[in-house]
C-alpha cells in the first residue's frame, strides 16, 4: 500500500530490492507498530483493562493514599483507580453512607444540633453551637483491639473499638467542614 502511494516516475524505483523498496519496508514496518500501539492505547485508557498506564492512573488519581495503602496485585489497583474516579464528591449524608457501602461497610449517621428554646423539646440534651456541625458514624465494630500488657502502656483502653480505613476516608473526604464522631457497636 505505500508502495502505491509513493510518486510516479524513475527516482523512485519501486522494484523489489531496491533502496527505495528497502526504505517503504521500513517505514511501512513502523507504521504498522504505531498502528497496534493506537489499540493498545486505547485498551489502556480504560483503567479497567489498563496494565501499562496503571502506573499513570494511579499517579493522575494520587493513588495509593495514606488511607488505602498499597494494593497487592494488578486488579485491586484498578478497582482503587476506579473507585476513585466514580466516587462522587458530595457532602450530604447519603454521599457519606454510599462511600463506605464501596468499602463495605453499612453505617448510619446521626445529625446533632445545638439547644434552641424555638425548636428544641424538653428532651433534647442541651448542647452548644459547635453540635450543629457534629455527626456520628454508627457502625458495627469490625476491628476490636484488645490491650496487650506486652505491648500497652498504662493509660492504653483496654479495648478500642475501630476500624482505621473507615475512619481515614471519611475523614479525608470530610476535610474539616464537620466534626466527625465514631460510634462503634457488637451487633
Amino acid at each position: 500500500m505505500l508502495h502505491k502511494l509513493l510518486p510516479q516516475g524513475k527516482a523512485w524505483n519501486r522494484t523489489s530490492g531496491s533502496l527505495m523498496d528497502a526504505v517503504s519496508w521500513a517505514v511501512a514496518r513502523e507504521l504498522e507498530r504505531i498502528d497496534q500501539r493506537i489499540d493498545v492505547l486505547l485498551t489502556e485508557s480504560d483503567p479497567r483493562s489498563a496494565s501499562e498506564t496503571i502506573d499513570w492512573w494511579e499517579s493522575y488519581l494520587a493513588l495509593p493514599d495514606d488511607c488505602t495503602g498499597t494494593a497487592p496485585n494488578t486488579s485491586e489497583r484498578r478497582r482503587q483507580i476506579l473507585e476513585r474516579l466514580t466516587t462522587r464528591g458530595g457532602i450530604s449524608r447519603q454521599d457519606y453512607i454510599d462511600l463506605a457501602a464501596a468499602l463495605g461497610y453499612t453505617i448510619t449517621i446521626t445529625e446533632f444540633r445545638a439547644f434552641r428554646a424555638d425548636r428544641s423539646s424538653a428532651e433534647d440534651p442541651v448542647a452548644g453551637g459547635d453540635w450543629d456541625f457534629t455527626w456520628q458514624v454508627n457502625t458495627s465494630t469490625l476491628n476490636p483491639i484488645y490491650f496487650s500488657a506486652e505491648t500497652g502502656k498504662a493509660e492504653d483502653l483496654l479495648v478500642k473499638y475501630s476500624n482505621d480505613l473507615l475512619e481515614c476516608v471519611i475523614n479525608k473526604k470530610n476535610r474539616g467542614s464537620r466534626i466527625v464522631i465514631f460510634a462503634y457497636s457488637d451487633s
